[in-house]
């Protein structure tokens, strides 16, 4: 009891610690939030020490921010903080000063109310919902030191926005802010303030209570109230206080707590199991000597038997596998440590002690524990960089490690937040409900709304082929592959067994396993224990989080059932490859097959009725939860038409019918729903299942059909619009009977068609119409992930793929500082040139101003990865980094292609969509033997089209590469044409010298002569070596008078690498120009390691000798 008193009177320590349920608000002045700190070498120091200190350890809900100073080219994405969500308004003058902000926990509903806001008044407010309660939050900054008439204006502007608050009759508003009034407190007499009693009165007249009555701001002459909080309802106040600034602000933490319960971030265990420190050996041998055959003499259920293996599958693991249950938390900041959280700590009670004294002896306390933390929390991020840039800069990084390294540096991690949900006009905040929530959602989704006897009845029973496939047996050879191809890093299904387990006991697994598979494939049925999945729900990035329908279900399946599903796809696959029974007009989920391959096909077929003078007319068709609603009992019709039958069939039913789902969110989990409907989400089976179900969805159509899964498309040429549309939409009557024979929904109100012409008087078309609705026409369309305009030009299109590259090249902008140009490259590659590269085949035929503007994506990357001056060369750029232009990168994509056409690496239909060879050889030598049939054209259009273009680009390739016996030797040879020379040495390395050393190899750096050259001064000279010495790289080096001190050390340096046993002077002497060009570019007869400690050394003269400002 003693004990507890103490710590209760010390006043440091909470008597129940941990997150409250109340709603906390609090408001800072930042004096910019996104400022470059000189020390930090980070836009985001206040931002991180927000997100650490009122995020995650305050956890404060509502956080507002005055004198934001963010200007328009700041966008939403540089001042973001995970978790939260971000409202500004930005001082409207546009120079980067004053502005507010409002970061809202994302836990919360909450919605700008703009109509609330007052024109020339920096204030903002939104609207935050709890279960039964709304809540208005605004923030206000009023500038200091302005006229009276301004003065007038701000009160009347004021007086108008709590006429608007109380307005709208919330049930509570509050109003935060910095409103430099510079009173002393708030119930004195006002005589220094500002605004003298203004405020004041107009508070009491509408019936607020400001709740902080102390000093806010304190200064070396004094201390005073600046910053306020008003509220109309002070009964729900429950807290509010003044707490330590940040960093080295001279504006306190205001803040306040509402008695009104929301729901908080809470903790959660979870069991982790540490396999880097398993005893597979010993887990081997437990599995090979387990009695799994007892199962087979205890039960005849292939249920009991699966269940059986499964636990002494897991009992084995749980003995020689280490393991714990873990609580998960809320997650810091990376660099954040335990010293800098005691600092923190020791700062805030100096700062509490110093405002009880007001003694100058605590005041300097405070201020030598806040520099303390600055220290501390700059060593630890440094810290956390240095291991950042180690990590990036080893050469056997593997791939998954760089993707998830680069993830975590860029915030491309998802956010599996799930916010308040709405259920009707309620809001769901807690974990287990908003679980429950979304698996009725789900679930409701997997079910297709009618009663068995609604339903329709299936057609006569027609086999599309004479050969069967009734039962199949599972080889021990497959099931070892295909345990040895187990992702280790995939996440585990309900029964816990994880693939890491799959993958590294797979010799002892693997005879247990395909008896029991076998066991299952022969009974036809298929184990319960598998059929179980737990679901993650996964926002869309599109819509309102707060919404279901808006979230996706990504389901977690048992890796042992993804085996067995693995066995049981070869083998359906294979037959129907053998009896071609798969049409080649759906091109998703086959092998060889892909979106590009579908688009080439569509985008030939239009260019070349555009060429002979037609347009085209392409219908975009939405299915609703296609892959959601399919019929079991009409799956199984369409199994048996293509000849699957016997224990198979049974098998595959069995499959589909009794699976159940739960939805896990924080460790909640929900109850168990079951599905009716659909192919299971993430399967090995699902995909092939739908392609079987929509196979006949081409019967009786006229026009020309395109799917790819579910995306549908009708393709037809108009020769005579009357008869065109008359075929289009009895066509679009096909597809709607055959979809309400097979419980399929084609969303008329979402499908949209597109007239593709060249012309310029373009004749009116009669409408298209879709079960009674009339479709909508529209300019542009998104297909595959490439946009189709009405003229077929890629305009729209590339500027929306610039424009997400840009993004992307802004997110590694920001954090250019910590990456090694190595890195960046790689990020560049992955992330950025990945979007440019899809569908470029196609596109390449675009105008030169959109060519122009692809090419400015790849400047731009090369100048953040290699630091240059913006002005510098574009061909010096990409020699720098060993890229070439991206018009040359798309013209290899399409020989690549074509060479992939010829030889047959692509589908049929690829493949025969236009005779390539010629026929007769005999009067062709060897060097043409191999050459192409041009395709002639009458527009520019279809000349410059994929198919010609490439023809004509390889009937001028070599006799070596047209005869080049494979693919790989094809790239290869392709290549090796393109002399991409960059050094490696050229990339690695990292910090400002680095930066400097590859503008002097460039060309252009602060150097008179490089800067002359450019236009960008009139003098070229030295400033300090008389004799109007040029002052170029070899003069810096090797020359100029000022750094003889600096060079003597360079030269030593040198020496020892290159020549031991020549003295310094006769190095300098010997070939200066030589000597420049090693220094700058490395040497070829050197070692890597040689040519870095030779850089190295360069890297030591630049900092010495101070030439060139950061």
């Amino acid at each position: 009891m003693m004990i507890f008193l103490l710590l209760v009177t010390s006043g440091t320590i909470h008597p129940n610690p941990g997150p409250s349920g109340d709603l906390s608000v609090c408001h800072l002045n930042a004096r910019s939030l996104y400022s470059f700190d000189t020390v930090l070498k980070s836009n985001r120091t206040k931002l991180d020490e927000i997100e650490f200190v009122l995020c995650n350890e305050l956890q404060y809900d509502v956080i507002c921010i005055s004198e934001t100073w963010l200007k328009p080219d700041i966008s939403f994405e540089d001042i973001k903080i995970d978790n939260y969500n971000t409202y500004r308004r930005d001082r409207a003058d546009g120079f980067g000063y004053g502005g507010v902000a409002i970061y809202v926990s994302d836990r919360l509903y909450s919605m700008r109310r703009q109509e609330l806001e007052i024109q020339g008044l920096e204030f903002l407010c939104i609207e935050v919902k709890t279960k039964d309660k709304s809540i208005l939050v605004s923030v206000c900054y009023r500038p200091p030191n302005v006229t009276a008439n301004e003065r007038k204006k701000f009160t009347d502007s004021f007086t108008a926005v709590i006429e608007n608050m109380k307005s709208h009759s919330p049930d509570v508003c509050l109003i935060l802010g910095d409103f430099n009034d510079r009173c002393v407190s708030w119930f004195d007499s006002h005589s220094h303030s500002e605004l003298g009693l203004t405020l004041f009165n107009l508070a009491h007249r509408y019936g607020l209570s400001q709740l902080i009555d102390e000093p806010t701001r304190y200064t070396d002459s004094n201390a005073t109230l600046l910053d306020l909080i008003f509220t109309d309802n002070e009964r729900c106040v429950s807290d509010f206080g003044v707490s330590p600034p940040l960093l080295n602000l001279d504006h306190c933490i205001i803040f306040c707590k509402l008695s009104l319960k929301v729901s908080k971030s809470r903790a959660f265990q979870r069991r982790v199991w540490d396999y880097k420190s398993a005893d597979f050996n010993s887990l081997n041998t437990a599995l090979l000597n387990a009695p799994f055959d007892s199962a087979y003499e205890i039960f005849d259920d292939v249920n009991d038997i699966a269940s059986y293996t499964s636990d002494l599958i897991t009992s084995a693991c749980s003995e020689f596998i280490p393991n714990k249950i873990v609580t998960i938390r809320h997650r810091d900041k990376p660099w954040m440590s335990n010293e800098v959280r005691r600092a923190i700590r020791k700062r805030d009670r100096c700062f509490k002690k110093y405002q009880r004294t007001r003694r100058d002896e605590d005041k300097l306390y405070h201020i030598v524990a806040r520099r303390e933390v600055n220290r501390l929390k700059r060593d630890a991020k440094q810290r956390y960089e240095i291991n950042i840039i180690r990590s990036f800069s080893r050469e056997n990084l593997n791939p998954r490690k760089f993707w998830s390294l680069s993830k975590s540096v860029l915030g491309y991690n998802s956010d599996r937040t799930i916010p308040p949900l709405k259920d009707n006009m309620n809001l769901i905040s807690d974990d287990l409900e908003k679980a429950e929530l979304l698996n009725c959602y789900f679930s409701a989704q997997m079910h297709l709304g009618q009663h068995e006897n609604d339903l329709p009845a299936l057609p006569p029973l027609s086999f599309l082929t004479v050969e069967r496939l009734q039962e199949i047996v599972a080889v021990e050879e497959d099931v070892l592959k295909y345990l040895r191809q187990s992702n280790p890093h995939k996440s585990c299904g309900p029964d816990g067994i994880s693939n890491h387990i799959l993958k590294y006991c797979a010799h002892s697994l693997y005879k247990p396993l395909t008896k029991l598979f076998n066991f299952s494939l022969h009974s036809g049925v298929y184990p319960s224990l598998w059929k179980v999945s737990n679901v993650c729900p996964v926002y869309k990035n599109k819509g309102d989080k707060n919404i279901m329908s808006n979230y996706r279900p990504i389901a977690l399946l048992s890796s042992v059932s993804k085996i067995l599903e693995k066995v049981i796809y070869k083998a359906i696959y294979e037959f129907c490859e053998f009896n071609d029974l798969l049409i080649s007009e759906n091109s998703g989920f086959k092998k060889n097959d892909s979106t590009v391959n579908q688009l080439i096909t569509i985008t030939h077929e239009i260019y070349k009725s555009l060429d002979s003078g037609k347009d085209v007319c392409t219908i975009f068709l939405d299915v609703s939860k296609a892959f959601d609603k399919v019929w079991h009992k009409g799956l199984i019709f369409k199994l048996k038409q293509f000849g699957i039958c016997g224990s198979l069939l049974s098998l595959v039913e069995n499959y589909l019918s009794g699976r159940t789902q739960r939805v896990v969110i924080n460790g909640q989990t929900s109850s168990s729903q079951n599905t009716y409907a659909g192919v299971p989400q993430v399967s090995i089976l699902g995909p092939l299942l739908f392609l079987i179900y929509v196979n006949d969805i081409k019967d009786g159509i006229v026009s020309n059909i395109k799917l790819f899964a579910d995306d549908t498309s009708l393709v037809k040429q108009i020769d005579d619009i009357s008869d065109c549309f008359q075929t289009l939409n009895s066509d679009l009557v096909t597809l709607n009977t055959w979809a309400q024979q097979w419980c399929v929904t084609f969303n008329a109100e979402k499908t949209e068609y597109l007239i593709i012409s060249k012309k310029k008087q373009i004749p009116h078309y009669p409408p298209l119409i879709l079960n009674n609705v009339n479709i909508k026409r529209v300019t542009c369309h998104k297909h595959l992930g490439l946009i189709l305009n009405d003229k077929l030009s890629w305009t729209d299109h590339i500027a929306d793929i610039c424009k997400k590259c840009h993004n992307k090249l802004n997110t590694i902008l920001r954090m250019r500082h910590i990456l090694p140009r190595l890195c960046i490259e790689k990020l560049y590659k992955t992330f950025v040139r990945s979007l440019l590269d899809y569908a470029d085949v196609i596109y390449d035929n675009c105008t030169s101003a959109d060519s122009a503007n692809i090419e400015h994506v790849q400047r731009r990357a090369c100048i953040i990865s290699t630091g240059a001056i913006r002005v510098t060369k574009h061909v010096t750029l990409l020699k720098e980094v060993g890229l070439e232009l991206l018009k040359t990168r798309r013209q290899v994509h399409r020989l690549t292609y074509l060479y992939k056409i010829k030889n047959h690496l692509v589908p049929d239909y690829l493949c025969n969509f236009h005779p390539l060879f010629h026929h007769n050889t005999e009067n062709y030598n060897l060097r043409r033997h191999a050459n192409l049939i041009p395709i002639r054209s009458r527009t520019v259009a279809y000349y410059n089209s994929f198919l010609l273009a490439t023809i004509r680009d390889w009937n001028s390739l070599s006799a070596e590469l047209i005869t080049a016996t494979s693919l790989a030797s094809f790239k290869r040879l392709l290549k090796k044409n393109l002399n991409l020379c960059s050094k490696k040495i050229y990339s690695r390395g990292h910090g400002y010298e680095k930066k400097i050393h590859t503008r002097l190899r460039l060309g252009l750096s602060a150097l008179n002569d490089h800067l002359y050259k450019y236009n960008l001064t009139l003098n070229r000279f030295c400033d300090f070596c008389p004799g109007n010495c040029i002052e170029n790289t070899e003069h810096y080096l090797i020359h100029c008078a000022r750094y003889t001190n600096y060079r003597i050390t360079l030269l030593l340096g040198i020496k020892n690498l290159l020549c031991p046993d020549i003295n310094i002077a006769m190095l300098r002497d010997l070939c200066p120009n030589y000597l420049s060009k090693i220094l700058i570019e490395g040497s070829d007869d050197l070692s890597d390691d040689t040519n870095l400690e030779l850089f190295e050394c360069v890297f030591r003269f630049i900092k010495s000798s101070n030439r060139f400002s950061r």
